[in-house]
């Protein structure tokens, strides 16, 4: 927390003023990565074209992510974890509804059956990428087929008809 205060510029006791804890203080830095990330609304009234290519925007903007951060997929595990210690997932469990949310709008704007459901599978897949980034650091992946497969495997393949 002093690193973090001169940095800053503040005293230490300032930044405890407004994060009482480090955890309070690491979650509002992930939760704002996360935003920046592109974790907003889903634009509205999109076409069905348009919401495919806001897909393919999105799942290539979180597997970048990952990609280029590795090391914030273990710190959002390490996090969660601290909140399941402290009994105070609620703003865990509001950040992935809202992000289900997200993906489900966006799927039903491409006009996927059931938008929910694969909405939860897509960000299963794409956390499961995450883990796979922490346990084989040093593997190979090839990003950009993964961007690719994961958007045929779950836009493509369930599109009912493109306007």
């Amino acid at each position: 927390m002093e690193q973090i205060a001169k940095t800053a510029g503040v005293s230490k006791g300032g930044v405890f003023h407004y994060y009482p804890s480090k955890y309070d203080l690491a979650m509002d830095c992930l939760i704002n990565r996360f935003e920046q990330m592109g974790t907003k609304d889903t634009p509205a009234n999109l076409t069905k074209e348009e919401a495919r290519t806001y897909a393919r925007e999105l799942i290539s903007l979180y597997i970048d992510f990952i990609k280029d951060n590795p090391m914030t997929m273990n710190f959002f595990l390490e996090l969660y974890q601290i909140a399941i210690d402290k009994n105070d997932t609620q703003i865990w469990e509001e950040f992935y509804e809202r992000f289900v949310q997200q993906i489900s709008v966006l799927m039903e704007m491409c006009g996927i059956e059931n938008p929910r459901t694969k909405a939860i599978l897509l960000m299963a897949t794409l956390d499961a990428v995450g883990l796979q980034s922490i346990i084989l650091p040093n593997s190979s992946f090839q990003w950009d087929e993964l961007k690719g497969e994961i958007f045929q495997v779950y836009i493509e393949n369930n599109l009912k008809g493109v306007d």
